[in-house]
């Protein structure tokens, strides 16, 4: 009788919380199931083609607000994308974007949705992002350039008995870490030196990439894998020989991470 009745409270909770988030958002058109709960943004993320998925939802119902959940919605109105990343904007950020912060801990610029935090980080990391305070940009960058033609020189090129194929979209991950660690700490890893993902930082990326867009789009997955509790158990740490938890390591002390070919510049 007990369990009855608890099975009783559970559910009569869900059907009036699902009619309250149907309610809030009724005007806009979208997914059945999306305006009731977040299984179909659970579903379309596990499907491996969100973008798709997402490109068909807005032909199907074709306008400028598509809901997707209970308070999820989507547009690709460069208009209304405009308007609330406008100055003085009363759109404020939601939690989604805590899932993306590069230290799990710590919020940076992107990650933030508080609005004196980041209007603080943004002064201190201005000067940055302007180039100011890198007088080497161009040519930091052009060495990574050439680090990744000497790569397609050592490792791609095809003979007329041999075709070497390359893959693109890996190899330019790996420009594009030399350039940043070149850029941050004034040398890099050696992703191309060693045409290699240096302690499997990128993989790890991949492998956590379907729960991280899980993290971000359902919310209760967002308070019970993202709190400070669980990140303490489960959250990468500084000490770890790889992925997340290393780059946090050697942004706190840096130091390069172990390399079996000597870095060039």
């Amino acid at each position: 009788m007990v369990y009855l009745l608890l099975a009783f409270v559970i559910f009569t909770s869900y059907v009036i919380s699902s009619a309250v988030s149907w309610y809030r958002l009724r005007h806009f058109a979208g997914p059945t199931l999306g305006c009731f709960s977040y299984l179909w943004m659970m579903k379309t993320a596990l499907s491996g083609r969100a973008w798709q998925i997402h490109m068909d939802t807005k032909e199907k119902y074709g306008s400028a607000l598509i809901r997707i959940g209970p308070d999820i919605l989507i547009t690709d109105d460069p208009a209304l994308v405009r308007r609330m990343n406008a100055a003085r904007s009363p759109y404020k950020r939601d939690k989604w974007y805590n899932a993306f912060k590069p230290n799990p801990y710590i919020h940076s610029m992107l990650t933030t949705d508080d609005d004196e935090l980041h209007n603080e980080i943004k002064s201190k990391t201005a000067a940055a992002y302007s180039g100011k305070d890198v007088p080497t940009l161009e040519a930091d960058i052009d060495g990574q350039l050439s680090n990744f033609k000497d790569l397609i020189r050592r490792k791609y090129l095809s003979t007329g008995g041999k075709t070497t194929p390359m893959d693109l979209a890996k190899t330019v991950q790996y420009f594009t870490m030399d350039s940043i660690t070149k850029l941050a700490f004034g040398r890099e890893w050696g992703f191309l030196a060693t045409n290699s993902d240096i302690n499997a930082f990128i993989q790890t990326i991949e492998d956590m990439a379907v729960f991280f867009v899980l993290c971000c789009d359902i919310p209760w997955m967002r308070r019970i894998f993202l709190n400070d509790l669980s990140l303490m158990i489960m959250g990468p740490k500084d000490t770890d020989p790889k992925g997340m938890g290393h780059m946090n390591g050697f942004v706190l002390s840096p130091s390069l991470p172990n390399c079996s070919v000597p870095v060039s510049n």
